[in-house]
């Protein structure tokens, strides 16, 4: 159930947000359901330099009341994809269920058509065994647009990724 005292917010990701970073980031159920690039366990040096790396970029801290849940970024594309740009997100697992993930990728939507003149279209990739992520986006607006079988390897496993879009609305 949703809490009614919530305030959700993205910003920019601060060296105050990386013990939180680290504090929630370290958690297998997160890594289970993001790349591979996202080390595990996750350690401070880690959090470090995805903060020192995030400054030129779209990465944002996810804020319920001023207090960090979790991370959300938006990747623009380039060459002939310079239209779209892929998103990715977690919410700590005890914030999960809350409604949290969902405020924070209609956010990320708004603030990508807002500030990215070029993009059209917005997507995601989930992995089949994270259907909890699925419903965010789907929440959000997002429709799925196919299922691209057997395409990535999570932990020696093949998997299926679900591929959700959001397009510009004008």
């Amino acid at each position: 159930m949703k809490p009614t005292n919530m305030r959700i917010q993205i910003e920019k990701l601060q060296k105050s947000d990386i013990p939180d970073l680290v504090k929630y980031g370290n958690d297998r159920q997160i890594w289970l359901n993001v790349s591979d690039n996202y080390p595990y366990p996750y350690t401070f040096d880690d959090g470090l330099a995805f903060f020192e790396q995030s400054t030129d970029k779209h990465i944002f801290s996810i804020k319920n009341n001023d207090v960090f849940v979790g991370i959300i970024d938006l990747r623009p594309r380039y060459g002939i994809d310079r239209i779209t740009a892929e998103i990715g997100y977690w919410v700590a697992s005890e914030f999960a269920g809350q409604g949290i993930g969902t405020k924070a990728v209609e956010l990320i939507v708004e603030y990508g058509f807002a500030n990215i003149p070029e993009l059209l279209k917005i997507y995601a990739r989930v992995f089949h065994t994270n259907p909890a992520s699925m419903r965010v986006l789907e929440k959000a607006g997002f429709v799925k647009e196919g299922v691209l079988k057997k395409s990535c390897i999570k932990e020696n496993q093949i998997i299926d990724l679900h591929h959700f879009s959001i397009f510009r609305k004008d």
